[in-house]
Order: C-alpha cells, then sequence, then structure tokens
C-alpha cells in the first residue's frame, strides 16, 4: 500500500535544562505545550499526541492550523508558562511540510529539517549564552517568508542550518530577549548595557507597581494575602550607583559582573511579582469554586434539618465575609457536604 503524505505543521520542542528531574521536566513539557496550543486557539481535536523525543517531543498538527498563531501566540504562551516554572528552558523550532506515516511513526524530509532545526548549534548556543531568556526558537526559511511581520526582524539572526550546509538557512530569535552577540561580535559597551537596564527597571517599576494595587483589593476580600514589597526602590539605587562606578572607574571591565548581577535580581524580582499576580487571581478563583460548589449542594428539601442549615448557614457567610479566610470557608463547606451526604 503507498504512503499517504500530508502536508502538515510541525512543532518540535527539547528541553534545554530539565531543572533537575528530567521525568518530571517531560510531563510539564506536554502539559505546557498542550496549555500553549489551547492559548493559540488551536482546537483540542487538532493536538495528537506528540512522538517522543530524548529531549523532548514533536507535534505534528494539520495545515489548517495558522503559522502567524503558532509564531505569535503559542510562543508567547509557552513563555508565559516557562516563567511559572523556574529551572525549564525550552529549544523549538517551527517548520511545515510533507509527513507521511509508516511502520514506525511518522516520516520525511520536513521532519527532519524541524529536527535540525531545533538542534542547530546557533540556536544552542544563543539560549547557553542568555541569563534571562527562557525559550529559543528557531524558524526555517519557509516559515519566516510565510509569517512576516510576526516576528520583529531586528530581533532575528539568519544562521546557517548546519556547518555542512551553508546554503541552508534558519532563523533564530529569544523572544522578550537580545541575542547575544556572536563569536566575534563585539559586546555592546557598558553604557548600553546600564541604558538596557533602566529601560528594564522601568517595565519592572510598572509591574510592580499596579501589582501591588492588586494587592490592596484582594486584601479587603481575604485574609492571608502574599505581600508585595518594594523592591524597585532597591534596584534603583543599585543602578545608580553603578553608573555612577562606571563614570568614575578606570577599570569598567571590573564592573561588568555588577551589572550583570543587576540583570539578574531585576528578572528574580519581576518573577516573584508575577507569580504574587498569580496568587491574587488564584484566590478569587478558588472563592468563586467554593461558592459553585456550595450553590450546587445546597438542598432546601432537607433544610428542616436545624445542624444541617446551620453548617449551610456558616459556609455560606464564610464566603461572602470580607475578608475571608478561604481555609476557614474550604472546611466549612465540606463539613456542610459531610452532614448533606450523611442526611441523604
Amino acid at each position: 500500500m503507498a504512503s499517504r503524505w500530508r502536508y502538515q505543521v510541525i512543532v518540535v520542542v527539547d528541553i534545554e535544562d530539565s531543572g533537575g528531574d528530567p521525568g518530571a521536566a517531560r510531563a510539564a513539557l506536554r502539559r505546557i505545550v498542550r496549555a500553549a496550543l489551547t492559548a493559540a486557539h488551536v482546537p483540542a481535536g487538532d493536538v495528537p499526541e506528540p512522538e517522543n523525543r530524548a529531549a523532548g517531543g514533536i507535534w505534528v498538527l494539520p495545515d489548517t492550523v495558522p503559522k502567524a498563531a503558532l509564531t505569535g501566540p503559542f510562543v508567547a504562551g509557552l513563555q508565559e508558562r516557562l516563567r511559572e516554572r523556574a529551572g525549564l528552558r525550552l529549544r523549538v523550532s517551527l517548520h511545515a511540510g510533507e509527513v507521511t506515516r509508516d511502520g514506525r511513526g511518522r516520516a520525511g524530509g520536513a521532519l527532519d529539517i524541524a529536527c535540525r532545526l531545533v538542534e542547530a548549534r546557533p540556536l544552542r548556543a544563543a539560549l547557553r549564552a542568555s541569563g534571562r531568556a527562557v525559550l529559543a526558537l528557531a524558524v526555517s526559511r519557509e516559515w519566516y517568508d510565510a509569517v512576516a511581520g510576526c516576528i520583529d526582524p531586528a530581533a532575528c539572526r539568519q544562521v546557517p542550518l548546519t556547518a555542512e550546509e551553508p546554503d541552508e538557512v534558519a532563523w533564530i530569535h529569544l523572544p522578550g530577549e537580545d541575542l547575544p552577540p556572536e563569536p566575534g561580535e563585539p559586546v555592546p559597551p557598558g553604557e548600553e548595557r546600564l541604558r538596557r537596564v533602566a529601560a528594564r527597571l522601568d517595565e519592572f517599576e510598572t509591574v510592580e507597581v499596579a501589582a501591588r494595587g492588586h494587592r490592596e483589593h484582594a486584601a479587603a476580600c481575604f485574609t492571608r494575602v502574599p505581600d508585595v514589597p518594594d523592591r524597585a526602590t532597591a534596584l534603583w539605587s543599585a543602578l545608580e550607583d553603578l553608573t555612577d562606578r562606571w563614570e568614575s572607574a578606570a577599570d569598567r571591565a571590573a564592573l561588568e559582573s555588577g551589572v550583570h548581577d543587576l540583570e539578574r535580581a531585576a528578572e528574580r524580582a519581576l518573577q516573584q511579582v508575577q507569580q504574587a499576580e498569580r496568587q491574587f487571581g488564584e484566590l478569587l478563583d478558588e472563592r468563586a469554586e467554593l461558592r459553585g460548589r456550595l450553590a450546587v449542594l445546597h438542598d432546601a428539601d432537607v433544610a428542616g434539618d436545624p445542624t444541617l442549615a446551620e453548617l449551610y448557614r456558616r459556609a455560606r457567610e464564610s464566603l461572602w465575609r470580607a475578608p475571608c479566610d478561604l481555609p476557614a470557608a474550604r472546611a466549612a463547606v465540606e463539613r456542610y457536604a459531610r452532614r448533606l451526604r450523611g442526611v441523604r
């Protein structure tokens, strides 16, 4: 029987750094990719189980999945979820072409190209050299041409697919980060790095101020709300100190490590604020889930039981009280549920 070839979209993802537990990292990778595909509005029915790779997986999708959706929302979704899971860094490649299925699984030259893209030495080197990037993306020439406008050309670099095939090229990109200089390329001057740190701190301060406002709202609604300390002030002070020392130092190279440390400190602070923001949302989600559960559980037919009525009253009151003690409210709903099961 002749093989049936289909033009399909190919996503290859390899784990650069597993964070210490390869098995857990591979399980997390599947959840992260599926969630990012959902965020890109790829129908669940179009997402097959991935083909296994030693360090990741291959997702072969129908050609109806828009390349722009994968280049933009999918990659952004991956990046967002990787920020939530410290230690996991990925290399991703995007390509499309004819794919068939043989006795061992999917096959075809397009798959070979997609795998060579994710293994390209310049892609590996760029991710290793970046202190902040959690994701490195490589796309084929055909893909890059098809999604013109989805990636800033100034943020990409054209590289040979392999050293042996200089005419076969790929485009690499570190979403949200600058590509490190190529070997032999001059390192950006210190003044430029300091300007970049200042721009990063501007972004962080905006996020931090917004998070503190959200924290005030959450504290009015809930007990035990995590704090959002003012880290921007200390970071700005450190930057001012570095700038002063830079202008007066005879050996500026000695301050490079200080600039690098400040960049990392700003990134850690941003991740902590983003984690606090997620916790605020989780509080609201849990309260809504408990309110919905209580509404489903409530049974007017057994309201004549005084004990049951009192347990329902306490559970409802705990969920609508401000500030709400969620652990206590959760326990109150569970007590009502247990009593209700006994009555029924």
